[in-house]
């Protein structure tokens, strides 16, 4: 079998990487996705119309790790008649009485910022390490 094609050189260590990776597998960089998980909670609850005020006080999240991933789920419990009271108030519904009422975009707005700004921090992180 001949030569192969490909080549590759390194410069330097592996140090800065080999930190990350530690830091990945003892937990401590996950930290940051409780931090956001309970700022997406409070600017969730803080742009759910209130009524009774349940369904903006019903607001909780969830991280998943796994080996490869990790993952922030907000939810929200409020469930009545059957029916997810967020998906009604964030797409529309219709009322007993047939009259249709617009949905109101709670979630895009309320999330993007704080995903966004928890980019930023993820690499900062990164790039640190």
């Amino acid at each position: 079998m001949g030569k192969s094609p490909f080549k590759l050189e390194s410069k330097g260590d592996f140090t800065r990487t080999l930190r990350f990776l530690r830091k990945l597998e003892n937990g401590e960089f996950y930290e940051i996705l409780n931090k956001y998980g309970q700022q997406g909670v409070e600017a969730l609850r803080d742009r759910t119309p209130v009524d009774t005020g349940r369904a903006a006080d019903s607001w909780f999240y969830e991280v998943d790790l796994t080996p490869d991933k990790a993952t922030i789920t907000w939810c929200n419990s409020d469930v009545e008649h059957g029916e997810n009271v967020i998906l009604l108030l964030e797409f529309g519904h219709v009322t007993k009485r047939g009259y249709y009422v617009s949905g109101i975009d709670i979630v895009e707005p309320s999330l993007k910022p704080i995903m966004d700004q928890m980019v930023k921090d993820i690499w900062r992180e990164v790039e640190r390490s």
